[in-house]
Protein backbone atom coordinates (compact mmCIF):
# COMPACT_ATOMS: atom_id res chain seq x y z
CA UNK A 1 0.00 0.00 0.00
CA UNK A 2 1.21 3.28 -0.81
CA UNK A 3 1.91 5.23 2.61
CA UNK A 4 3.08 9.01 3.09
CA UNK A 5 3.64 11.42 5.74
CA UNK A 6 2.96 14.71 6.87
CA UNK A 7 2.76 16.68 9.58
CA UNK A 8 0.84 20.26 9.46
CA UNK A 9 0.06 22.58 12.62
CA UNK A 10 -3.32 23.91 13.94
CA UNK A 11 -3.08 27.34 13.75
CA UNK A 12 -2.82 29.36 17.08
CA UNK A 13 -2.70 25.75 19.12
CA UNK A 14 1.31 24.54 17.71
CA UNK A 15 4.05 24.82 20.22
CA UNK A 16 7.56 24.05 20.31
CA UNK A 17 6.42 20.75 21.95
CA UNK A 18 5.56 19.37 19.30
CA UNK A 19 4.06 16.05 18.48
CA UNK A 20 2.28 13.95 21.57
CA UNK A 21 -0.16 12.16 19.79
CA UNK A 22 0.44 8.01 20.16
CA UNK A 23 -2.41 5.40 19.97
CA UNK A 24 -2.66 2.31 21.73
CA UNK A 25 -4.72 0.76 18.53
CA UNK A 26 -3.79 -1.77 16.44
CA UNK A 27 -4.36 -2.74 12.46
CA UNK A 28 -4.69 -6.01 10.40
CA UNK A 29 -4.21 -5.17 7.06
CA UNK A 30 -3.36 -7.63 3.63
CA UNK A 31 -4.38 -9.00 0.21
CA UNK A 32 -7.27 -11.93 -0.52
CA UNK A 33 -5.84 -13.92 -3.39
CA UNK A 34 -7.17 -16.99 -5.53
CA UNK A 35 -4.77 -20.28 -6.26
CA UNK A 36 -3.44 -18.32 -9.31
CA UNK A 37 -2.15 -15.52 -7.03
CA UNK A 38 -4.89 -12.96 -8.56
CA UNK A 39 -6.52 -11.05 -6.35
CA UNK A 40 -10.23 -11.76 -5.43
CA UNK A 41 -13.04 -8.83 -4.88
CA UNK A 42 -15.27 -8.47 -2.68
CA UNK A 43 -14.19 -11.46 -0.09
CA UNK A 44 -16.23 -11.31 3.13
CA UNK A 45 -13.26 -10.66 6.40
CA UNK A 46 -14.85 -10.97 9.42
CA UNK A 47 -12.28 -10.48 12.78
CA UNK A 48 -13.30 -11.04 16.04
CA UNK A 49 -12.14 -10.77 19.65
CA UNK A 50 -10.96 -14.28 21.09
CA UNK A 51 -10.97 -12.84 24.43
CA UNK A 52 -14.98 -11.40 24.61
CA UNK A 53 -15.93 -13.38 21.64
CA UNK A 54 -17.18 -10.10 20.21
CA UNK A 55 -17.21 -9.46 16.39
CA UNK A 56 -14.25 -6.16 16.18
CA UNK A 57 -15.34 -5.30 12.29
CA UNK A 58 -16.79 -7.00 9.08
CA UNK A 59 -14.96 -5.60 5.51
CA UNK A 60 -14.88 -6.27 2.02
CA UNK A 61 -11.88 -6.46 0.10
CA UNK A 62 -11.83 -4.21 -2.55
CA UNK A 63 -11.11 -4.65 -6.70
CA UNK A 64 -7.12 -4.97 -5.92
CA UNK A 65 -8.10 -8.01 -3.00
CA UNK A 66 -6.59 -5.62 -0.50
CA UNK A 67 -8.31 -4.93 3.09
CA UNK A 68 -7.75 -3.00 5.98
CA UNK A 69 -9.32 -3.35 9.55
CA UNK A 70 -7.91 -0.55 12.05
CA UNK A 71 -8.46 0.58 15.46
CA UNK A 72 -8.37 -2.41 16.85
CA UNK A 73 -7.49 -3.25 20.29
CA UNK A 74 -4.01 -5.41 21.26
CA UNK A 75 -4.56 -9.02 21.87
CA UNK A 76 -6.01 -12.15 20.34
CA UNK A 77 -8.18 -12.12 17.14
CA UNK A 78 -9.23 -14.97 14.96
CA UNK A 79 -10.24 -13.31 10.81
CA UNK A 80 -12.52 -15.20 8.75
CA UNK A 81 -12.56 -14.75 5.14
CA UNK A 82 -15.46 -15.66 2.69
CA UNK A 83 -16.59 -15.71 -1.07
CA UNK A 84 -18.10 -18.09 -3.44
CA UNK A 85 -16.52 -20.72 -4.88
CA UNK A 86 -13.54 -21.01 -2.09
CA UNK A 87 -13.09 -22.89 0.97
CA UNK A 88 -13.54 -20.61 3.94
CA UNK A 89 -10.02 -19.35 5.13
CA UNK A 90 -9.51 -18.67 9.15
CA UNK A 91 -6.36 -17.61 10.59
CA UNK A 92 -6.95 -18.44 14.42
CA UNK A 93 -4.82 -16.92 16.96
CA UNK A 94 -3.56 -13.86 15.87
CA UNK A 95 -1.48 -11.78 18.13
CA UNK A 96 -2.09 -8.01 17.91
CA UNK A 97 0.88 -6.13 19.57
CA UNK A 98 0.07 -2.41 21.19
CA UNK A 99 0.41 -0.06 17.61
CA UNK A 100 1.24 -2.99 15.57
CA UNK A 101 0.51 -3.15 11.72
CA UNK A 102 0.05 -6.79 10.99
CA UNK A 103 0.00 -7.84 7.83
CA UNK A 104 -2.24 -11.15 7.12
CA UNK A 105 -2.58 -12.47 3.70
CA UNK A 106 -5.61 -14.57 2.91
CA UNK A 107 -4.56 -17.31 0.39
CA UNK A 108 -8.04 -19.21 -0.57
CA UNK A 109 -8.39 -22.56 -1.80
CA UNK A 110 -11.23 -23.94 -4.19
CA UNK A 111 -13.80 -25.96 -2.83
CA UNK A 112 -17.09 -25.27 -0.85
CA UNK A 113 -17.97 -22.39 1.47
CA UNK A 114 -18.15 -25.41 4.10
CA UNK A 115 -15.48 -26.55 4.06
CA UNK A 116 -12.56 -24.41 6.16
CA UNK A 117 -8.54 -23.95 5.83
CA UNK A 118 -7.46 -22.88 9.67
CA UNK A 119 -3.78 -21.22 9.64
CA UNK A 120 -2.25 -20.79 13.34
CA UNK A 121 -0.82 -17.24 13.18
CA UNK A 122 0.81 -16.79 16.39
CA UNK A 123 2.75 -13.52 16.96
CA UNK A 124 4.52 -11.99 14.02
CA UNK A 125 8.07 -13.03 13.40
CA UNK A 126 9.09 -9.62 12.46
CA UNK A 127 7.82 -6.15 11.61
CA UNK A 128 7.44 -5.76 7.71
CA UNK A 129 4.87 -3.17 7.14
CA UNK A 130 6.58 -0.26 8.57
CA UNK A 131 10.22 0.88 9.27
CA UNK A 132 9.86 1.26 12.88
CA UNK A 133 12.24 -0.55 15.05
CA UNK A 134 11.67 -1.76 18.58
CA UNK A 135 10.42 -4.59 20.72
CA UNK A 136 8.73 -5.02 24.04
CA UNK A 137 7.96 -6.99 26.87
CA UNK A 138 4.67 -9.25 27.79
CA UNK A 139 2.67 -10.20 31.33
CA UNK A 140 4.35 -13.70 31.46
CA UNK A 141 7.67 -12.08 30.62
CA UNK A 142 7.59 -9.62 33.35
CA UNK A 143 5.93 -12.06 36.05
CA UNK A 144 9.09 -14.44 35.31
CA UNK A 145 11.85 -12.43 35.71
CA UNK A 146 13.77 -12.44 39.05
CA UNK A 147 13.12 -8.72 39.74
CA UNK A 148 13.51 -7.58 43.32
CA UNK A 149 12.50 -3.55 43.14
CA UNK A 150 10.42 -1.57 45.05
CA UNK A 151 9.20 -0.37 41.71
CA UNK A 152 7.13 -2.77 39.88
CA UNK A 153 7.68 -0.56 36.21
CA UNK A 154 8.91 -1.70 33.19
CA UNK A 155 11.92 0.40 32.72
CA UNK A 156 13.96 -2.50 34.29
CA UNK A 157 12.86 -5.32 32.16
CA UNK A 158 13.40 -2.73 29.32
CA UNK A 159 16.81 -3.17 28.75
CA UNK A 160 15.88 -7.11 27.45
CA UNK A 161 15.02 -5.08 24.15
CA UNK A 162 17.57 -4.25 21.72
CA UNK A 163 18.71 -0.91 21.69
CA UNK A 164 18.05 0.06 25.34
CA UNK A 165 20.77 0.62 27.74
CA UNK A 166 20.90 1.11 31.21
CA UNK A 167 18.48 0.82 33.98
CA UNK A 168 15.16 2.03 35.39
CA UNK A 169 15.46 6.38 35.70
CA UNK A 170 19.04 6.23 34.05
CA UNK A 171 17.51 4.04 30.95
CA UNK A 172 19.00 5.10 27.45
CA UNK A 173 16.71 4.48 24.12
CA UNK A 174 19.16 4.59 21.58
CA UNK A 175 21.69 6.54 23.23
CA UNK A 176 19.20 9.14 24.60
CA UNK A 177 17.65 9.76 27.76
CA UNK A 178 14.17 9.89 29.29
CA UNK A 179 13.68 13.64 28.48
CA UNK A 180 13.45 11.67 24.86
CA UNK A 181 11.32 8.97 25.54
CA UNK A 182 7.37 9.12 25.46
CA UNK A 183 5.31 7.47 28.01
CA UNK A 184 1.93 5.85 27.37
CA UNK A 185 -0.51 3.94 29.16
CA UNK A 186 -3.34 2.86 26.77
CA UNK A 187 -2.37 5.39 24.25
CA UNK A 188 -2.78 8.36 26.95
CA UNK A 189 0.39 9.98 26.89
CA UNK A 190 1.74 11.37 30.41
CA UNK A 191 5.39 12.60 30.29
CA UNK A 192 6.08 13.95 34.00
CA UNK A 193 5.18 11.57 36.34
CA UNK A 194 4.19 8.65 34.13
CA UNK A 195 7.32 6.42 35.22
CA UNK A 196 5.29 6.65 39.14
CA UNK A 197 2.12 4.93 38.08
CA UNK A 198 3.48 2.83 35.17
CA UNK A 199 2.80 -0.67 36.92
CA UNK A 200 3.68 -3.49 34.81
CA UNK A 201 1.32 -5.54 37.02
CA UNK A 202 -1.98 -4.25 35.27
CA UNK A 203 -0.60 -4.51 32.26
CA UNK A 204 -0.56 -6.84 29.57
CA UNK A 205 2.47 -5.85 27.47
CA UNK A 206 4.77 -2.40 26.88
CA UNK A 207 6.06 -1.84 23.10
CA UNK A 208 8.67 0.10 22.64
CA UNK A 209 9.91 2.37 19.44
CA UNK A 210 13.86 2.50 19.12
CA UNK A 211 14.26 3.34 15.78
CA UNK A 212 12.22 5.81 13.48
CA UNK A 213 9.27 6.41 15.57
CA UNK A 214 6.03 7.10 14.00
CA UNK A 215 4.22 11.14 12.80
CA UNK A 216 2.33 10.40 15.45
CA UNK A 217 5.10 10.79 18.02
CA UNK A 218 7.24 14.09 18.74
CA UNK A 219 9.96 12.15 20.97
CA UNK A 220 12.97 10.14 19.48
CA UNK A 221 11.10 6.92 21.03
CA UNK A 222 8.24 6.13 22.62
CA UNK A 223 6.75 3.29 25.14
CA UNK A 224 3.16 2.03 25.08
CA UNK A 225 1.69 0.23 27.79
CA UNK A 226 -1.40 -1.70 27.01
CA UNK A 227 -3.85 -2.45 30.67
CA UNK A 228 -5.44 -5.95 31.35
CA UNK A 229 -9.16 -5.83 30.54
CA UNK A 230 -12.07 -8.29 31.19
CA UNK A 231 -13.12 -11.59 28.75
CA UNK A 232 -16.17 -13.91 28.08
CA UNK A 233 -15.43 -15.48 30.95
CA UNK A 234 -14.34 -14.94 34.85
CA UNK A 235 -10.95 -15.65 35.51
CA UNK A 236 -8.83 -13.87 38.96
CA UNK A 237 -5.53 -14.60 41.23
CA UNK A 238 -4.39 -13.70 44.21
CA UNK A 239 -0.52 -13.85 44.98
CA UNK A 240 2.03 -12.69 47.66
CA UNK A 241 5.64 -12.36 47.30
CA UNK A 242 8.21 -12.45 50.21
CA UNK A 243 11.97 -10.99 49.65
CA UNK A 244 13.96 -10.88 52.89
CA UNK A 245 18.14 -10.40 53.74
CA UNK A 246 18.54 -13.72 55.25
CA UNK A 247 20.73 -15.14 52.79
CA UNK A 248 22.38 -11.56 52.26
CA UNK A 249 25.78 -10.81 53.63
CA UNK A 250 26.66 -8.17 55.87
CA UNK A 251 27.43 -4.64 53.56
CA UNK A 252 31.55 -4.24 53.39
CA UNK A 253 30.84 -0.50 55.49
CA UNK A 254 28.33 -1.45 57.23
CA UNK A 255 29.38 -2.21 61.48
CA UNK A 256 26.13 -5.01 61.31
CA UNK A 257 24.04 -6.47 58.85
CA UNK A 258 21.07 -5.01 58.69
CA UNK A 259 17.53 -6.98 58.13
CA UNK A 260 15.40 -6.34 55.05
CA UNK A 261 12.22 -7.56 54.18
CA UNK A 262 10.03 -6.38 51.38
CA UNK A 263 6.27 -7.75 51.17
CA UNK A 264 4.16 -7.80 48.11
CA UNK A 265 0.78 -8.87 47.37
CA UNK A 266 -1.93 -8.63 44.91
CA UNK A 267 -5.13 -9.50 43.85
CA UNK A 268 -7.42 -9.94 40.17
CA UNK A 269 -10.25 -10.68 38.65
CA UNK A 270 -12.00 -9.25 34.95
CA UNK A 271 -14.54 -10.69 33.84
CA UNK A 272 -18.39 -10.18 31.69
CA UNK A 273 -20.89 -8.57 33.91
CA UNK A 274 -23.59 -8.46 30.27
CA UNK A 275 -22.35 -10.88 28.27
CA UNK A 276 -21.18 -9.89 24.79
CA UNK A 277 -21.66 -6.05 25.85
CA UNK A 278 -19.73 -5.10 29.32
CA UNK A 279 -16.53 -6.66 30.44
CA UNK A 280 -14.74 -5.39 33.51
CA UNK A 281 -11.21 -5.80 35.20
CA UNK A 282 -9.88 -4.96 38.69
CA UNK A 283 -6.91 -4.87 40.87
CA UNK A 284 -5.12 -4.51 43.95
CA UNK A 285 -1.52 -4.33 44.08
CA UNK A 286 0.21 -3.23 47.23
CA UNK A 287 3.88 -2.85 48.85
CA UNK A 288 5.22 -3.10 52.56
CA UNK A 289 8.81 -2.73 53.59
CA UNK A 290 8.83 -2.94 57.08
CA UNK A 291 12.59 -2.53 58.12
CA UNK A 292 15.30 0.10 57.54
CA UNK A 293 18.39 0.06 56.43
CA UNK A 294 22.64 1.36 58.25
CA UNK A 295 23.82 4.68 57.55
CA UNK A 296 27.38 6.35 57.70
CA UNK A 297 27.83 10.25 58.52
CA UNK A 298 30.89 12.30 59.19
CA UNK A 299 30.26 14.47 63.04
CA UNK A 300 32.89 16.35 64.90
CA UNK A 301 35.15 14.36 67.30
CA UNK A 302 34.76 14.94 70.82
CA UNK A 303 37.75 17.55 70.49
CA UNK A 304 35.85 19.32 68.15
CA UNK A 305 32.81 19.24 70.02
CA UNK A 306 35.17 21.37 73.08
CA UNK A 307 36.40 24.06 70.32
CA UNK A 308 39.54 22.22 70.03
CA UNK A 309 40.38 21.77 65.92
CA UNK A 310 43.87 20.67 66.43
CA UNK A 311 43.53 17.19 64.58
CA UNK A 312 42.83 18.56 61.41
CA UNK A 313 45.87 20.72 59.37
CA UNK A 314 43.81 23.79 58.29
CA UNK A 315 44.19 26.81 60.16
CA UNK A 316 41.09 28.40 62.04
CA UNK A 317 40.95 32.37 62.04
CA UNK A 318 39.52 34.39 64.62
CA UNK A 319 36.98 35.82 62.66
CA UNK A 320 37.45 39.31 64.54
CA UNK A 321 41.18 39.26 63.68
CA UNK A 322 43.75 38.45 61.42
CA UNK A 323 45.42 35.83 63.25
CA UNK A 324 44.71 31.98 64.03
CA UNK A 325 43.39 30.77 67.50
CA UNK A 326 46.24 29.20 68.64
CA UNK A 327 46.68 25.90 68.17
CA UNK A 328 43.49 25.72 66.25
CA UNK A 329 41.30 25.79 69.62
CA UNK A 330 38.52 28.44 70.15
CA UNK A 331 38.16 29.67 73.64
CA UNK A 332 34.42 28.34 75.31
CA UNK A 333 34.14 31.95 75.50
CA UNK A 334 34.01 32.48 71.92
CA UNK A 335 31.50 29.36 70.60
CA UNK A 336 27.87 31.38 70.15
CA UNK A 337 24.77 30.27 71.85
CA UNK A 338 23.60 29.07 69.14
CA UNK A 339 26.08 26.87 67.61
CA UNK A 340 26.17 25.38 71.01
CA UNK A 341 22.73 24.35 71.65
CA UNK A 342 22.51 23.33 67.59
CA UNK A 343 25.53 21.02 68.33
CA UNK A 344 23.56 19.34 71.45
CA UNK A 345 20.42 19.01 69.66
CA UNK A 346 21.18 17.98 66.24
CA UNK A 347 24.18 16.64 66.32
CA UNK A 348 25.46 13.46 67.74
CA UNK A 349 28.67 12.09 68.81
CA UNK A 350 30.83 10.07 67.13
CA UNK A 351 30.42 6.23 67.56
CA UNK A 352 32.73 4.41 65.27
CA UNK A 353 36.56 4.18 64.83
CA UNK A 354 39.00 5.54 67.22
CA UNK A 355 39.05 9.13 68.63
CA UNK A 356 40.82 10.63 65.57
CA UNK A 357 38.72 9.38 62.88
CA UNK A 358 37.24 12.37 61.39
CA UNK A 359 35.05 10.77 58.59
CA UNK A 360 32.22 8.41 58.74
CA UNK A 361 32.65 8.28 62.52
CA UNK A 362 28.77 8.05 63.21
CA UNK A 363 26.79 4.83 62.13
CA UNK A 364 22.74 4.59 62.46
CA UNK A 365 19.98 2.47 61.20
CA UNK A 366 17.09 4.47 59.72
CA UNK A 367 13.73 2.65 61.07
CA UNK A 368 11.99 3.33 57.52
CA UNK A 369 12.93 2.17 54.01
CA UNK A 370 15.16 4.73 52.31
CA UNK A 371 12.27 4.97 49.27
CA UNK A 372 8.49 4.93 50.35
CA UNK A 373 8.35 1.97 53.11
CA UNK A 374 4.74 0.95 51.77
CA UNK A 375 2.57 1.33 48.88
CA UNK A 376 -0.87 1.09 47.40
CA UNK A 377 -1.83 0.59 43.32
CA UNK A 378 -5.60 0.02 42.94
CA UNK A 379 -6.71 -0.37 39.15
CA UNK A 380 -9.98 -0.72 37.51
CA UNK A 381 -11.14 -0.93 33.81
CA UNK A 382 -14.30 -1.20 32.03
CA UNK A 383 -15.20 -1.78 28.21
CA UNK A 384 -18.56 -1.66 27.04
CA UNK A 385 -19.79 -2.57 23.72
CA UNK A 386 -22.21 0.63 23.11
CA UNK A 387 -23.69 -1.00 19.76
CA UNK A 388 -22.05 -2.89 16.90
CA UNK A 389 -20.46 0.01 15.87
CA UNK A 390 -19.11 1.46 18.34
CA UNK A 391 -17.19 0.70 21.62
CA UNK A 392 -15.84 2.73 24.85
CA UNK A 393 -13.73 1.54 27.87
CA UNK A 394 -13.00 3.79 30.75
CA UNK A 395 -9.47 2.59 32.91
CA UNK A 396 -8.30 4.20 36.16
CA UNK A 397 -5.46 3.49 38.29
CA UNK A 398 -3.88 5.39 41.14
CA UNK A 399 -0.54 5.09 43.15
CA UNK A 400 -0.33 6.31 46.61
CA UNK A 401 2.90 6.11 48.65
CA UNK A 402 3.75 7.31 51.85
CA UNK A 403 8.05 8.25 52.98
CA UNK A 404 9.50 8.93 56.22
CA UNK A 405 13.33 9.85 54.86
CA UNK A 406 16.40 11.10 56.63
CA UNK A 407 18.84 14.24 55.66
CA UNK A 408 21.85 12.45 56.70
CA UNK A 409 21.79 12.17 60.25
CA UNK A 410 18.62 10.47 62.94
CA UNK A 411 17.51 14.16 63.39
CA UNK A 412 16.88 15.44 60.57
CA UNK A 413 13.58 13.23 59.53
CA UNK A 414 11.30 14.50 57.01
CA UNK A 415 8.06 13.23 55.59
CA UNK A 416 5.96 13.21 52.00
CA UNK A 417 3.07 11.78 50.55
CA UNK A 418 2.73 11.28 47.08
CA UNK A 419 -0.80 10.59 45.18
CA UNK A 420 -0.76 10.19 41.24
CA UNK A 421 -3.78 9.25 39.48
CA UNK A 422 -4.57 8.10 35.46
CA UNK A 423 -7.67 8.50 33.96
CA UNK A 424 -8.29 7.03 30.30
CA UNK A 425 -11.72 7.15 28.34
CA UNK A 426 -11.61 5.94 24.52
CA UNK A 427 -14.53 5.83 21.94
CA UNK A 428 -14.40 3.87 18.79
CA UNK A 429 -16.73 4.59 16.34
CA UNK A 430 -17.26 2.99 12.78
CA UNK A 431 -19.11 4.87 10.41
CA UNK A 432 -18.55 2.51 7.86
CA UNK A 433 -16.04 -0.77 7.53
CA UNK A 434 -13.74 1.89 6.41
CA UNK A 435 -14.20 4.75 8.09
CA UNK A 436 -12.81 4.37 11.83
CA UNK A 437 -13.04 7.56 14.50
CA UNK A 438 -11.55 7.11 17.83
CA UNK A 439 -11.43 9.57 20.25
CA UNK A 440 -9.48 9.53 23.63
CA UNK A 441 -9.27 11.66 26.68
CA UNK A 442 -6.80 11.38 30.02
CA UNK A 443 -6.10 12.83 33.05
CA UNK A 444 -3.14 12.59 35.03
CA UNK A 445 -2.61 14.09 38.31
CA UNK A 446 -0.18 14.65 40.63
CA UNK A 447 -0.34 15.11 44.47
CA UNK A 448 3.04 15.44 46.90
CA UNK A 449 2.73 17.21 50.37
CA UNK A 450 5.55 17.37 52.21
CA UNK A 451 5.90 17.49 56.14
CA UNK A 452 2.46 15.66 57.43
CA UNK A 453 2.85 12.73 59.95
CA UNK A 454 3.46 9.91 58.40
CA UNK A 455 3.43 6.59 60.30
CA UNK A 456 3.29 8.37 63.53
CA UNK A 457 6.63 10.25 62.43
CA UNK A 458 6.32 13.87 63.05
CA UNK A 459 9.15 15.64 60.95
CA UNK A 460 11.70 18.47 62.19
CA UNK A 461 10.01 22.11 62.26
CA UNK A 462 11.70 24.86 61.22
CA UNK A 463 10.28 27.07 63.45
CA UNK A 464 10.37 24.59 66.17
CA UNK A 465 14.28 24.16 65.47
CA UNK A 466 15.31 28.04 65.44
CA UNK A 467 13.21 28.70 68.71
CA UNK A 468 15.08 25.86 70.82
CA UNK A 469 18.60 26.80 69.21
CA UNK A 470 17.25 30.87 69.83
CA UNK A 471 18.48 31.82 66.12
CA UNK A 472 16.96 35.07 65.53
CA UNK A 473 14.88 36.77 62.93
CA UNK A 474 14.85 33.93 60.58
CA UNK A 475 11.34 33.82 60.31
CA UNK A 476 9.58 36.64 60.05
CA UNK A 477 6.29 35.21 58.26
CA UNK A 478 6.06 32.78 61.72
CA UNK A 479 5.17 29.80 59.38
CA UNK A 480 5.43 26.65 61.00
CA UNK A 481 6.39 23.81 58.41
CA UNK A 482 8.73 20.90 58.19
CA UNK A 483 12.56 22.18 57.51
CA UNK A 484 15.51 23.51 59.34
CA UNK A 485 17.81 26.55 58.54
CA UNK A 486 20.86 25.03 56.32
CA UNK A 487 24.56 24.31 57.59
CA UNK A 488 27.30 23.72 56.05
CA UNK A 489 30.42 22.73 57.48
CA UNK A 490 33.28 21.65 55.86
CA UNK A 491 33.94 18.27 56.18
CA UNK A 492 31.63 17.02 57.71
CA UNK A 493 27.61 15.94 57.14
CA UNK A 494 25.53 19.10 56.72
CA UNK A 495 22.79 20.20 58.96
CA UNK A 496 19.29 20.32 56.56
CA UNK A 497 16.28 19.06 55.68
CA UNK A 498 13.85 19.39 52.76
CA UNK A 499 11.13 22.21 53.33
CA UNK A 500 7.75 21.51 53.26
CA UNK A 501 4.31 22.96 53.73
CA UNK A 502 4.10 23.28 49.77
CA UNK A 503 1.41 21.48 48.03
CA UNK A 504 2.35 20.13 44.37
CA UNK A 505 -1.26 19.52 42.56
CA UNK A 506 -0.53 19.42 39.32
CA UNK A 507 -2.95 18.24 36.43
CA UNK A 508 -2.28 17.08 32.86
CA UNK A 509 -5.31 16.75 30.55
CA UNK A 510 -5.32 15.16 26.68
CA UNK A 511 -7.89 15.34 24.43
CA UNK A 512 -6.91 13.53 21.24
CA UNK A 513 -9.09 12.44 17.64
CA UNK A 514 -8.23 10.35 15.19
CA UNK A 515 -10.19 9.41 11.86
CA UNK A 516 -8.82 6.67 9.52
CA UNK A 517 -10.08 6.05 6.06
CA UNK A 518 -9.29 3.46 3.89
CA UNK A 519 -10.09 4.10 0.19
CA UNK A 520 -8.62 1.92 -2.62
CA UNK A 521 -4.97 1.70 -2.09
CA UNK A 522 -4.86 4.11 0.32
CA UNK A 523 -5.49 5.13 3.69
CA UNK A 524 -5.58 7.86 5.17
CA UNK A 525 -5.38 9.31 8.42
CA UNK A 526 -6.04 12.32 10.33
CA UNK A 527 -5.72 13.14 14.07
CA UNK A 528 -5.30 15.64 16.45
CA UNK A 529 -4.42 15.97 19.93
CA UNK A 530 -4.55 19.24 22.27
CA UNK A 531 -2.75 18.65 25.91
CA UNK A 532 -3.45 21.08 29.16
CA UNK A 533 -0.80 21.26 32.47
CA UNK A 534 -2.33 22.71 35.24
CA UNK A 535 -0.15 24.25 38.28
CA UNK A 536 -0.81 23.48 42.14
CA UNK A 537 -3.28 25.93 42.19
CA UNK A 538 -6.03 24.05 40.27
CA UNK A 539 -6.81 27.28 37.72
CA UNK A 540 -3.44 28.35 35.69
CA UNK A 541 -2.88 26.68 32.78
CA UNK A 542 1.14 26.07 32.71
CA UNK A 543 1.23 25.14 29.08
CA UNK A 544 -1.40 24.14 25.96
CA UNK A 545 -0.38 22.21 23.27
CA UNK A 546 -1.86 21.20 20.29
CA UNK A 547 -0.94 19.20 16.76
CA UNK A 548 -3.15 18.15 13.33
CA UNK A 549 -1.29 14.99 11.82
CA UNK A 550 -2.16 13.46 8.84
CA UNK A 551 -0.78 10.23 7.30
CA UNK A 552 -1.93 9.28 3.92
Amino acid sequence: MLKKALALPLLGMISTAGLFAQTDKSTIRGTVLDPTKAAVPSAEITVTEIATSTVARTVKSDADGNYEVSDLKPGLYRLKADHPGFRQFVADEIRLDTSQIRRVDILFQIGSTSETVTVEAGAAVINTETGTIGGGIDQKQFADTPLIDVYPSPLAVLTTVPGIQGNGWEILVSGQGRTQLSQGMDGVENDRTGEQTNNMNFFEEVQVVTVNNAAENSRVANYNMTSKRGGSGWHGQVYYKHFNSALNARLFFDVKKTPFIQHEWQGEIGGPVWKDRTFVYGSWFAQKIPLGFYKRASVATPQMRQGDFSQIARSIYDPFGSAPFPGNRIPASRIADVSRKTQELYVPAPNLGGPNELTNNFGWTHPFHYDFFKGNWPFFRVDHNLTKDNTVYLRWTQRKTPYVLDSGLPQFIWTRLRNHQQWAVSDTHLFSPTVVNTFRFGLNTNWIIDGEQQAGVQPLFGDDAVKAIGLQGVNPGNYHAQGFPIMNIYGVTALSTVAGGIVADDKDYSFEESLTWAKGKHVWKFGGEVRTFRNFNGNIPSGSYGNFNFNG
